[in-house]
């Protein structure tokens, strides 16, 4: 009888041993399948050329705003996007492979930008960064804008709180809706694809039609080698935030001052900490201040204004901010 106890619980231990690891396997291999899944969605965003209506609704408490744009994408780098929704009505930018071009026609007026900062990670690198950061977990299918799609949802690793929810196409890879959700697991933003069709577009939509309408340029570029001495660099960075690349142009308002912008990122959330020459007189930080996205703390040091904006905790800014000496 003892013997037959002792082959019962030999067998039911190997059994439990490999269902344990016919498990790990399969979910080593979900994992696999939904890292492909987001590597493939997060190229096609940028290369599969379609047009769409796309609409976004923001969650600001108990209110939401909603705005519509028309996209059409021929590729990398080259695609149009029309507001058709106030307060940015009427508004279209244009990337042309070179630069981006917004037409304001409250003011009359094109702007034009140059290439943004000189990003110091590597495509690679910064996919990296995002699975080091984030858990992606396939969660099933669903139908979007007329088409079959598969739900990934990303994890972050160190909060467990839901950071984002995908819906890919699962055709082509357009990531058709996307969910945001703030640092705290709250649902932030929601942008979903009411139409989209993936005939090519006609090369004309890149053509900015306002001749006689001034253009004024606005130039981001890296910084250059006389403001790097004046740069404050926070010696503090929240977890799984890597320093990205930093540019420079003018202050927004009247003082035309040089303004920094050093950019940090974790794969997928950014913090941005912006300074400028006109510093005031204290040289205390604030609280933090919550925004419709992320929060803000304001600091004075040195003689010059820190903002430092991001989708992370508050005392995170708050952190970053007090390393500024």
């Amino acid at each position: 009888m003892v013997i037959r106890r002792s082959i019962l619980a030999i067998v039911v231990g190997a059994l439990l041993l490999s269902l344990f690891v016919a498990a790990r396997r399969h979910g080593a291999r979900a994992q696999v399948q939904a890292a492909g899944l987001l590597q493939w969605a997060e190229h096609a965003q940028h290369t599969v050329p379609h047009t769409g209506l796309l609409v976004t609704t923001t969650f600001l408490g108990t209110a939401t705003l909603t705005s519509e744009v028309r996209i059409a994408r021929l590729g990398p780098g080259r695609c149009r996007i029309d507001y058709l929704s106030p307060p940015l009505q009427g508004v279209y930018a244009i990337e042309d492979g070179h630069r981006i071009w917004r037409y304001d026609p409250i003011r009359g007026v094109v702007y034009t930008d140059e290439q943004p900062m000189r990003q110091v990670l590597h495509p690679r690198q910064r996919f990296a960064l995002l699975l080091r950061n984030y858990l992606p977990l396939l969660a099933g299918r669903a139908r979007i804008a007329g088409r079959d799609a598969l739900r990934l949802e990303l994890v972050h690793r160190r909060s467990r709180q839901r950071a984002r929810l995908f819906w890919v196409d699962a055709a082509t890879g357009l990531i058709l809706r996307h969910d945001e959700y703030q640092h705290d697991g709250v649902l932030s933003a929601r942008t979903a694809y009411r139409e989209v069709s993936f005939a090519p577009p006609s090369a004309r939509v890149l053509r900015v039609a306002h001749p006689g309408v001034p253009v004024v340029r606005h130039t981001v570029a890296p910084l250059p080698e006389g403001l790097l001495a004046w740069v404050v660099r926070p010696r503090y960075a929240p977890p799984g935030f890597v320093f990205e690349g930093a540019s420079g142009s003018q202050c927004a308002c009247s003082c035309g001052r040089p303004v920094a912008h050093l950019h940090y990122f974790d794969g997928l959330r950014s913090v941005s900490v912006f300074q400028c020459g006109h510093g005031g007189a204290t040289a205390g930080g604030r609280d933090p201040v919550p925004l419709p996205h992320g929060n803000l703390v304001r600091v004075d040091r040195r003689g010059a204004t820190f903002f430092i904006i991001g989708d992370a905790e508050p005392q995170e800014l708050r952190r970053m901010a007090e390393s500024l000496r």
